[in-house]
């Protein structure tokens, strides 16, 4: 029963996924596919050609007048007289033939060389295709898609791409494999069917036994290598992400001690997938040089003449020197296919899934937008991706243009999912969101995106100058330095501003060497360089002492009279100033108005809770 299935078992193991990444692919990827299958037929000519040469070479060493008396060779010399003119004599032929051996091994691995290296660059060619084509989707997708856990996943899905492209170029040498071997033995069978039978009888029982003897254990050990493995990744991003909490409660024993297991769970998959690799090998060459040596001694018990046996064993001998090797790679190809197989299908299924989804909306900002009136939430209400619960419920607010507006609350009140909301970076779940008294169109929503400004409590800074981080808006064009100055002078940034390198003082990866209250001054001074329509500070002062918070404060207070400003603050000093305050309790406005009497309810009821 087993038997019956192979076909479809290899067509699900080795052709269906080329098929899917050649109609995944652009119709440039195509052609390519097309132009090295043609090389990798040609290739296969050109072995079994080489083959014949050199089995013609060695015939005229032994016996030159034989081969110059085949009716092949009598047949060229009465076409060309000049040739036959020349290889007058058993000398001038054999220097002939090897002459033409040289000539068809050079052609061979010229072939060769251009098939591997078509295969290969397709191969890369088709990784850096799968990261675009992958991560311009990734990108494009919305902000709440972003904070799911889908996000992560496909991080490490994306991160399987080159053993995608390592399939690739396998399944292909496998394929140029197949036309070798395939071509090798008709051209022997042609010249010595029984004993090419006898052969192909025997390599092909072995491979068969071997292949359904390994293919469930390869599946196996394939799956447990790619489960593995982004285990691993998963525990390591962890740790990075929260290794100061590690350092804290000490918990680098344990730490060690879960990757340690992650890192063991993938070592049985990945020894048998070695130690298979080579079985098919070390089983056909025992196979091969048994036959060799058995029909061998039948043929000396059987009184064989010594010519025959001598012809019947250097023919054994030329088939296990050039098709075992061919037929070799073919299983060997087989086992580390099937190995690979469970890592690459994580990317091929989601570049599947994205390029077959909607095209990505990549919609040109409306030119000269903004808004001139109000913000406005009508019965808003919001729940973050896989949450049963709504974060923020039934929320109506209208906020006027040039307002600064401060939001407190209790931990987990709604106050960062209410501004993230403003910034319209998501959209709610029920009620609308008016800009000027009207939902926005795409490109109007992407032309408000680019008038906001966020400043969170942990901003995220890259490797390269202050400059370069402030004018992150400006990222790969030509910004004004005095702009930089300016923002930086805005946000306090004297650390920079008093430094000899000013703003092309560099800062490492992430801002290290920075403090908190640093870091948060260059990603303010990033914000103000926009010159934003609205501004959010998420938490942004918290980590300032009270002298650069005070500059913060004047810098907010002084901006122009239309920027509309929102401040999330547990330190209430921070939203003294605002024009209104904004109390959200469990998801819901519990009251809002000016500072001087929102401030002493709310100090009076938490003060109440503390109690």
């Amino acid at each position: 029963m087993r038997l019956l299935k192979m076909p479809t078992d290899i067509y699900e193991a080795f052709i269906r996924d080329t098929i899917r990444i050649y109609q995944l692919s652009s119709s440039g990827f195509r052609f390519r596919f097309w132009v090295i299958f043609a090389a990798q037929f040609l290739l296969a000519i050109m072995e079994t050609s080489t083959i014949l040469v050199i089995s013609f070479f060695a015939m005229s060493l032994s016996s030159p007048e034989i081969v110059m008396s085949n009716v092949i060779v009598r047949s060229l010399f009465a076409l060309s007289p000049y040739l036959s003119g020349v290889l007058h004599g058993p000398r001038s032929f054999v220097a002939f033939a090897s002459l033409l051996t040289v000539v068809f091994i050079l052609l061979k691995n010229l072939v060769s060389y251009v098939t591997l290296h078509l295969t290969t660059r397709l191969g890369e060619d088709l990784s850096i295709y799968i990261c675009l084509e992958t991560l311009e989707r990734y990108l494009y997708k919305g902000y709440y898609w972003h904070i799911s856990p889908a996000s992560a996943d496909i991080i490490h899905r994306m991160a399987q791409r080159d053993s995608l492209t390592t399939l690739l170029i396998d399944m292909l040498m496998l394929y140029s494999n197949v036309f070798c071997s395939f071509f090798l033995f008709v051209s022997l069978f042609v010249a010595e069917p029984r004993l090419t039978a006898l052969v192909m009888g025997i390599f092909g029982f072995v491979g068969l036994v071997t292949y359904v003897g390994v293919r469930r254990r390869v599946d196996w050990a394939g799956q447990l290598v790619a489960t593995a493995s982004i285990n691993e990744q998963k525990i390591m991003y962890g740790v990075t992400r929260n290794i100061r909490e590690v350092i804290l409660y000490h918990q680098q024993d344990s730490f060690l001690k879960t990757i340690y297991k992650a890192l063991r769970e993938g070592v049985p998959g990945k020894i048998f997938l070695v130690l298979a690799n080579f079985l098919p090998s070390w089983l056909l060459e025992a196979a091969g040089f048994s036959t060799i040596c058995g029909v061998t001694i039948w043929m000396i018990w059987g009184g064989y003449a010594m010519s025959e046996i001598i012809q019947a064993a250097s023919m054994l001998m030329l088939t296990a020197w050039r098709v075992l090797p061919a037929v070799n790679r073919v299983f060997s190809l087989f086992v580390g296919i099937r190995g690979l197989k469970p890592q690459a299908l994580l990317c091929l299924n989601l570049l599947e899934t994205f390029i077959t989804e909607s095209p990505v909306s990549n919609f040109e900002a409306t030119p000269n937008f903004r808004f001139r009136k109000t913000l406005r939430f009508d019965r808003v209400s919001f729940s973050y991706p896989g949450s049963l619960e709504d974060s923020l419920s039934d929320i109506s607010l209208t906020v006027e243009q040039g307002e600064k507006i401060g939001l407190i609350g209790p931990s987990g009140a709604g106050k960062s999912t209410l501004a993230l909301l403003f910034s319209g970076l998501v959209s709610p779940r029920v009620g609308r969101f008016m800009v000027d008294d009207r939902e926005m169109t795409p490109p109007e929503q992407v032309a408000y995106l680019q008038k906001i400004g966020f400043v969170s409590q942990s901003p995220i800074l890259l490797g390269g100058t202050v400059a370069d981080n402030v004018a992150f808006s400006r990222w790969g064009r030509e910004y004004n330095r005095d702009e930089v100055v300016e923002a930086c002078r805005l946000a306090a940034m004297d650390f920079v501003l008093n430094d000899p390198k000013g703003i092309d003082k560099v800062l490492s990866r992430e801002g290290e060497g920075l403090s908190g209250g640093q870091a948060q001054r260059v990603a303010i001074a990033r914000a103000l360089f926009t010159r934003p329509d609205i501004i959010i500070f998420d938490e942004a002062t918290s980590a300032l002492d009270h002298a650069s918070e005070n500059i913060i404060a004047s810098t907010i207070e002084h901006l122009p009279g239309e920027t509309t400003v929102f401040i999330i603050a547990h330190r209430l000093t921070t939203v003294e100033r605002c024009d209104r305050l904004i109390w959200l309790d469990n998801g819901r406005v519990r009251d809002q108005g000016p500072p001087s009497i929102i401030l002493h309810r709310y100090e009076k009821v938490m003060a109440g809770h503390l109690k």
